[in-house]
């Protein structure tokens, strides 16, 4: 497979011209509320829980370019539903077939890239690769913040058909795409107990990927809530609408720079050593956007980002690293199900402080709890001494 596909893939399926606008997109056109939102937004974040796991094993057995295509597919027909919809049900709907998209792309691309130069004999390569791949995405992201807030300004349908359009490009080379050569997983039984043996290969049988998933799921579960609460923040800053799409695209421009040149700064760092001061970090942010409603609180909020874009890849390293290509995709779709797991009730009780209190007080509350959280979590782990990941 060539890499210049994989990334060109990465970057169209990745150019989200609707995240700044989705909100104003459901009030304007819609006649949805805020909460009708966050309800449709949930029922996403089921789905991607639901098919996270599964996914993976799809992926695993039935093979990555099949994955990716359904993927494909499946966001095509998600973004068209809600650019189509008259009401609520609809673009729930449509919610509900991107979530199937996004849970066929999890773990898939990265497990498909690792593969590929594992083929080749270039498997040291993954952390630069990845976090180029991981960087691209954001940049993309970025490009589609800012040209979505303009386009939005022209006419409120054209995000959605030129995000429909990609993903379009994206299914063209997806099926261009050749599958890599790997170890394919025999069946055992059936696909949920297969499932159910991975799972408990890395969240019981092997405690120390278990320990890594779980305060991953802390500190990424975070990165997204900072996504969202920038919002009510621009908000109380009364900082206008028309801007949000270039606020946003800027932090995902720095995500995708960390993620780019992530693998030039503090090369050792992987496994638990990179969690432990992610999780600092994540807190910090927490206490300094809740401090003050100002312009640098804003500025620290963003940083959530490039906590994405520098961490993940080395994250994703570790767990290559230590589990098999057979089970890998699984694996990873594993950490992602705990981050979304982990992000509905956080997101919820942030949401619920926001409207009842205000942001800082949420981000503040929030910061509190991944501190004792994560930190009785490293200390458990340190106190088992498991030494398959470095606990130093």
């Amino acid at each position: 497979m060539k890499l210049k596909l994989f990334y060109a893939y990465t970057f169209l399926i990745n150019t989200v011209f609707i995240l700044p606008i989705i909100v104003p997109f459901y009030r304007d056109e819609l006649g949805l509320t805020f909460h009708d939102f966050l309800i449709a937004e949930a029922l996403f974040a089921f789905v991607v829980i639901a098919l996270e796991v599964p996914s993976g094993w799809f992926a695993d057995v039935m093979g990555r370019k099949i994955t990716i295509v359904i993927a494909s597919i499946s966001g095509i027909i998600g973004y068209t539903l809600i650019m189509t919809a008259s009401g609520f049900w609809q673009a729930t709907l449509g919610q509900a077939v991107i979530g199937i998209a996004v849970s066929f792309h999890s773990g898939t691309l990265s497990a498909m890239l690792y593969d590929t130069l594992l083929s080749a004999g270039r498997e040291d390569e993954y952390r630069q690769r990845e976090g180029f791949r991981h960087g691209l995405g954001l940049y993309a992201v970025a490009f589609g913040c800012a040209m979505g807030g303009i386009l939005y300004q022209w006419n409120h349908y054209l995000p959605w058909i030129l995000e429909v359009v990609c993903l379009c490009a994206s299914l063209v080379i997806a099926l261009c795409m050749k599958e890599p050569e790997r170890h394919k997983q025999e069946v055992q039984k059936n696909p949920l107990h297969d499932m159910f043996v991975t799972m408990r290969y890395a969240l019981h049988g092997h405690k120390d990927i278990g320990a890594l998933i779980g305060l991953t799921a802390l500190i990424f579960g975070s990165t997204k809530i900072f996504l969202w609460a920038q919002q009510p923040y621009y908000a109380a800053l009364q900082i206008p609408e028309s801007v949000y799409g270039f606020l946003l695209g800027g932090a995902m421009l720095l995500g995708g720079a960390a993620g780019h040149f992530g693998h030039f700064i503090l090369r050792e760092w992987q496994g638990l050593a990179v969690v432990k001061i992610l999780l600092l970090v994540v807190v910090s942010i927490c206490c300094i956007s809740a401090a003050a409603l100002s312009y640098p609180g804003f500025a620290v909020l963003t940083l959530g980002s490039v906590i994405w874009g520098f961490g993940w890849p080395r994250i994703q390293e570790t767990i290559n690293h230590a589990v098999s290509s057979e089970r890998r995709a699984t694996i990873l779709s594993t950490a992602s199900l705990m981050i979304s797991l982990t992000f509905i009730p956080l997101s919820l009780l942030l949401g619920w402080i926001e409207e009842n209190h205000d942001i800082t007080l949420a981000l503040l509350i929030h910061g509190t709890i991944i501190a004792l959280l994560g930190g009785i979590f490293v200390t458990w782990l340190k106190s088992r001494k498991y030494l398959m990941i470095d606990t130093n």
